[in-house]
């Protein structure tokens, strides 16, 4: 069995409507790279049935679970209790946490961001000119004053 090559005569005999969009007389393509444009729904039916099949998957393992799930009616204590590593919790397990941890994760995603833009920024630098250099300068300079008012108004401090 071998590659079998795109045949417009064998797909007019399936009755499809095909219609080729032919390259400029100057380049020669063969007839396999040409555009070919489908008017018939009959790709759309694969989607469908490809949604459906998904949707009906998806929804069949809910009620699935739900069917065969264990309920248990009752339950020993010791299940419900706080786990860490086989010491005995001591505390409640919800305490507030310091707004620094918050502050100090705003800041990383900030200044990670920073970089993420920096990487292609500087692949590009060779070809992009002068306007791109200062243009991430501004940029910079413009996340730098940010950094800085943040650190004069305290924001950065972790007790405050």
């Amino acid at each position: 069995m071998g590659i079998v090559p795109f045949n417009t005569r064998a797909a007019n005999r399936l009755c499809l409507s095909f219609e080729t969009l032919a390259p400029p007389a100057k380049i020669r393509l063969p007839l396999a790279i040409m555009e070919v444009r489908v008017h018939s729904p009959e790709p759309y039916i694969g989607l469908v049935v490809h949604l459906l099949l998904c949707v009906s998957l998806g929804v069949g393992l809910i009620v699935a679970a739900k069917l065969i799930r264990h309920r248990v009616t009752k339950s020993h204590s010791a299940k419900h209790d706080t786990y860490e590593c086989g010491e005995e919790p001591f505390g409640p397990a919800w305490r507030p946490t310091s707004v620094g941890f918050y502050l100090i994760a705003l800041v990383f995603i900030l200044f990670d961001a920073e970089a993420a833009f920096l990487f292609p920024w500087i692949q590009a630098l060779r070809f992009a000119g002068p306007a791109a250099f200062w243009g991430m300068v501004v940029f910079l300079a413009v996340l730098f004053l940010g950094w800085v008012y943040a650190w004069r108004k305290g924001d950065l401090e972790w007790s405050r």
